[in-house]
């Protein structure tokens, strides 16, 4: 696996350069933190709805006791 990764980093600077693939490095690790960010504002929706949801659920099993 990680000479996997060393070749196609070696293939990368002999394709684009070393100042390109600065350039290329600084835009995947931009992106990459933007889909770490996403994804945490995702997982924090779903979990605020999940709470939601068993609050709801909670508050109708006791309507339900008391009748």
């Amino acid at each position: 696996m990680i000479a996997a990764g060393l070749f196609l980093l070696f293939l990368g600077l002999v394709i684009f350069g070393p100042k390109k693939m600065i350039e290329i490095s600084q835009i995947l690790g931009r992106s990459l933190a933007q889909v770490k960010h996403a994804t945490g504002q995702f997982q924090s929706q779903i979990e605020q709805e999940v709470c939601t949801q068993d609050r709801i659920n909670a508050e109708s099993k006791q309507k339900v006791l008391r009748l």
